[in-house]
């Protein structure tokens, strides 16, 4: 694995041109957020283009109310797998964190946000494609 210094970041400005998406980026973690009903192939593409580079990459979903549909989010990281963290860790971190109790977030949520429904598991799998600035991917 390169180096964080190193990395091709412009892989990551690629991939947030090419797909206009919310993205929260630091050197160590990375974040994205698509429509995972609609943007399979994508969210199957940033996860296989972000493997070339972070060692931990593990995709998500989570019902999103404003938009009324489910949206996938793909971590990325160097040291932190969140797939690992037990119900019982996830509430202690919120409850150190916060003061107010979530209405739609605990630990079991976030261990039920991991397990994807066996066609978008399929369409991970399948997808081979990494995004590069020469070979951008485009959504609407």
């Amino acid at each position: 694995m390169p180096s964080l210094s190193s990395r091709p970041l412009i892989i990551c400005a690629s991939i947030c041109l090419a797909v206009q998406m919310i993205a929260s980026c630091s050197h160590a973690d990375i974040s994205f957020e698509i429509d995972i009903v609609t943007e399979n192939y994508t969210l199957s593409n940033i996860l296989i283009t972000l493997k070339t580079s972070f060692s931990i990459v593990r995709p998500y979903r989570a019902y999103i109310p404003s938009f009324n549909d489910e949206w996938g989010f793909v971590s990325a990281s160097e040291s932190l797998d969140l797939t690992e963290l037990t119900p019982a860790e996830i509430d202690a971190r919120v409850q150190a964190r916060l003061s107010n109790k979530l209405k739609s977030y605990d630990g079991l949520t976030h261990q039920a946000m991991f397990t994807l429904p066996k066609h978008i598991r399929h369409q991970l799998a399948e997808t081979k494609k990494i995004i590069t600035a020469k070979e951008p991917i485009f959504t609407y």
